[in-house]
């Protein structure tokens, strides 16, 4: 099954439009079988060019647009496992304008996630995300990890002891940043 998604937006989300520039979104998605999912997204979102004041008479201005592209294969039986992976490239046309360099910025990210039902009340889940958001840039990728114990006590609710564990990149002057581990017991419920 083939199905595409399109959507033309001011991309501000629910503030006002204060600008002339917009959002293009789009998404097609195919499932070859019941329980495989396979997604292309890309995003075009317009922003304001750049100016470079040369001397002379002349001005120039550069697209400064972000083009961001997704792709996204998962897995899935209902109770018994999920599991997929994601992966997003970003683009910001002469985005290294902002650091006095020439060409254009790039961002890479990358999401690992899976369940596993051990019966239908009690699961396990995992993630692990890698984000660099300027790839040209030393000391700013991070990663963070997630592991969970689910239990659904009833439909629509569950309470998870789990861990959040997120580690950076040294900074470029050699300054290392601590590990972040955070345990927490979540609770959620859905209303039907």
């Amino acid at each position: 099954m083939l199905k595409y998604r399109l959507m033309f937006g001011n991309g501000n989300g629910n503030s006002p439009e204060l600008d002339k520039h917009k959002r293009l979104y789009s998404h097609l998605q195919f499932s070859p079988v019941k329980n495989f999912t396979f997604t292309l997204g890309f995003d075009y979102v317009s922003r304001p060019k750049l100016l470079s004041r040369i001397p002379g008479p002349f001005d120039y201005e550069y697209p400064n647009d972000d083009l961001n592209f997704t792709l996204f294969a998962g897995y899935r039986e209902k109770q018994r496992v999920s599991a997929g992976i994601e992966a997003f490239y970003g683009i910001r046309q002469n985005g290294e304008q902002q650091r006095n360099l020439d060409g254009h910025s790039y961002s890479v990210a990358l999401s690992l996630f899976g369940t596993w039902y051990f019966s239908p009340k009690v699961a396990i889940a995992a993630r692990y995300d890698y984000f660099d958001p300027l790839t040209s840039q030393s000391g700013d990728n991070r990663s963070l990890y997630l592991l969970s114990l689910n239990w659904y006590p009833a439909i629509g609710v569950i309470f998870s002891p789990n861990v959040v564990i997120e580690t950076f990149e040294s900074l470029t002057d050699g300054t290392s940043i601590k590990t972040a581990i955070t345990p927490r017991l979540t609770f959620y419920y859905a209303m039907n």
